[in-house]
């Protein structure tokens, strides 16, 4: 069959393959075929290593009425559009089930908008073949050969033509279904309405869990349903229009539409940030995302730093101008500066949320560095059902981009190197002791710095009582009652300066990230003391230590990443 891979065999059943039990071609492996009529023949987009991608799965009936195509081309082109313009910074990549009727309809629209697509189909192309008219299967040559991946997905022996296999495939791995039905119900897994089910509950049916061997669920997220009529069935109300579900979280959830569109605005912010970072990463695929990554977040985090330090010196100087440091230079315009200046610097630490950004893709990197070792030792698991699965909400944005990230990495054969899982392991345990080491003895300096200035509040409060005895005041007079304002300022300014750099320091969360690495350090010391008893034995038994130790960073990292958000800078007295 021209179009695929020279020399590349498929299976119908018990394929293995690099990742998720899927084979996979890429697209300079195949050959070239001429595109289907009136398409535009262009060379697949091809993915990199320079941010996250947003999946969007689109399935649909495969009996479509033919008189219906163009119009439903041009509202699921309208509909794409209107996703990318809502992600400017973000690649979308579109994930398609290639059969016959709406699978290669949407194929060909996401192939001639310009997006990188990827075929998922049951069986090898040739098999496949033999049951589409001769019309269907030059189409589908011609979408085989522009798509940037075709994954063949493995199924049971239950599970009839890998419906429900390449149904799961396409629900987990999508984190916006577009579906074109006409909205009636199916029993069959992997039916359009099966699959519309499964994104929007997160829950496989028995019937549909019994035919495959999946571990996770997909995220509930959201289904754009484009009204289509089937052919030989009733056609439905407003047909070609759009209708956006949101999953509710809860009952009486009026805000899953917003805090999902608050998910997708994160991940569009990421790849914005990572795209403002020049460097360009010094290797491909998962390791180099986390590279950039990680220096997106040493450039986040050292602009924080210097804002809350221009904040806390501006906050000192306006506490110095009401206390009446500034009366020689006019006190009340002293006062009113300060103050505004004070104000104006908190809204700009607040409204650039710096802190959360580069939290948040601190939390991003860890994910990654798990996943490269997970690769590492072979299997097919990924990260993100281990990292705050129960939190539907704004942070679902990490696990789409280590989701994302994890599955367009598995697209490509995965070589085992036990070596890069082990450093990781080794790498995290001197980062962890080093870590607890320096936050412990930071912690302990502010904790010096503030009895310092007790103790020199003391002293001022002291000089200030000598000053309001009897003989004090009338030997100086004027002189000692502006001592007493002096020393009654100073000793308020000290006091002032001791809470700062309290703040300051709980803040910067010192004592309790010296706690947390340490417990950390513990976690991968003990890996390491495992992994080293079961050195030149199974690599089974190495690969299980690096799964659970992986399994503990990150809870701990969710863990830590939500302690941090529950304290955002704010005013005293004053809430979020």
């Amino acid at each position: 069959m021209g179009g695929v891979g020279k020399g590349h065999r498929y299976a119908d059943r018990n394929l293995t393959g690099s990742g998720n039990g899927v084979q996979t071609v890429r697209a300079e492996e195949r050959g070239t075929a001429p595109a289907y009529a009136g398409g535009v023949e262009q060379a697949p987009p091809a993915f990199s290593s320079d941010g996250a991608a947003l999946v969007v799965g689109i399935t649909g009936h495969r009996e479509i009425v033919p008189a219906d195509e163009p119009a439903m081309r041009a509202a699921l082109r309208a509909l794409l559009d209107d996703v990318a313009r809502s992600v400017p910074h973000t690649r979308l990549v579109v994930l398609s089930l290639l059969r016959r009727g709406a699978g290669l309809l949407s194929a060909e629209v996401a192939l001639d908008a310009g997006l990188a697509v990827i075929g998922c189909m049951a069986m090898s192309p040739e098999t496949y073949e033999r049951d589409l008219t001769p019309a269907d299967a030059a189409r589908l040559r011609a979408v085989l050969a522009r798509c940037s991946h075709v994954s063949v997905v493995a199924h049971a022996e239950a599970d009839t033509g890998g419906e429900a296999a390449t149904g799961w495939y396409l629900a987990f791995h999508s984190h916006i279904l577009i579906a074109l039905w006409d909205g009636a119900t199916s029993p069959a897994p992997g039916a359009t309405a099966g699959i519309v089910q499964l994104r929007e509950t997160g829950l496989a049916s028995t019937r549909w869990a019994s035919s495959i061997d999946e571990r996770h669920q997909p995220d509930p997220t959201p289904v754009f349903q484009i009204v289509t009529s089937r052919l030989g069935k009733p056609r439905p109300d407003a047909t070609f229009s759009v209708q956006r579900r949101y999953p509710r979280r809860f009952s009486g959830d009026r805000k899953a539409r917003a805090s999902f569109d608050a998910a997708i605005g994160l991940l569009d912010r990421f790849n914005a940030d990572l795209a403002a970072t020049a460097e360009s990463p010094a290797a491909a695929g998962l390791p180099g995302l986390m590279a950039r990554t990680d220096r997106t977040a040493n450039r986040l985090q050292g602009r924080a730093l210097s804002q809350l330090r221009v904040l806390y010196a501006l906050a000192l100087i306006a506490i110095a101008a009401q206390l009446g440091f500034g009366d020689t230079l006019g006190p009340e315009p002293v006062k009113i500066a300060t103050l505004v200046a004070a104000f104006i610097a908190y809204r700009i630490v607040r409204g650039a949320d710096l802190e959360n950004r580069y939290q948040d893709y601190r939390a991003v990197s860890e994910g990654l560095r798990v996943q490269i070792a997970w690769n590492a030792v072979g299997g097919e698991e990924f990260v993100d059902p281990y990292y705050m699965r129960m939190q539907q909400s704004e942070l679902q944005w990490i696990r789409m981009v280590l989701r994302s990230a994890a599955f367009v990495e598995s697209l490509t054969p995965q070589a085992r190197n036990e070596r890069l899982a082990l450093d990781w392991v080794r790498e995290q345990w001197r980062y962890y002791h080093r870590a607890a080491t320096r936050d412990q003895r930071r912690a302990q300096v502010y904790q010096r710095i503030g009895k310092v200035s007790q103790w020199i509040g003391v002293g001022s409060i002291v000089v200030v009582a000598i000053l309001l005895l009897p003989p004090f005041s009338s030997l100086f007079g004027a002189m000692a009652v502006s001592a007493q304002h002096w020393a009654a300022s100073f000793a308020a300014l000290v006091g002032a300066a001791a809470a700062l750099f309290a703040s300051y320091a709980d803040k910067r969360g010192y004592s309790a990230n010296a706690k947390r690495y340490d417990r950390m350090f513990s976690v991968f010391d003990r890996a390491l003391h495992q992994l080293h008893h079961r050195a030149g034995g199974e690599s089974t038994g190495q690969a299980q230590v690096l799964r659970e130790v992986g399994r503990e960073a990150l809870v701990e990292q969710a863990e830590w990443l939500l302690a941090r958000r529950d304290r955002p800078l704010r005013v005293i007295g004053r809430g979020t």
